[in-house]
């Protein structure tokens, strides 16, 4: 086996360096973040405020269709 030269060993650092930088880069992944707020109070509040928000949302859109229903069966007479 050869023995290994400087220049060997210094493209194996910089290789080397060069995985580790890639490696400690943060990542924006949903994956990294998930279970991090179970059990949590804050969290809890969070859910049931978007789901009250939704379903005002719904309510809205249901009384926008009924009279929508209205108006075009006042129109059908």
């Amino acid at each position: 086996m050869d023995k290994p030269t400087l220049e060997s060993l210094a493209a194996k650092v910089a290789e080397l360096e060069r995985k580790v930088a890639v490696l400690s880069e943060p990542t924006k992944d949903w994956r990294s973040v998930v279970g991090l707020t179970d059990d949590s109070e804050i969290m809890a509040d969070i859910i049931a405020e978007g789901r009250a928000y939704r379903e005002s949302l719904r309510a809205e859109a249901e009384a926008e269709a009924d009279a929508e229903d209205a108006r075009l069966s006042g129109e059908q007479k």
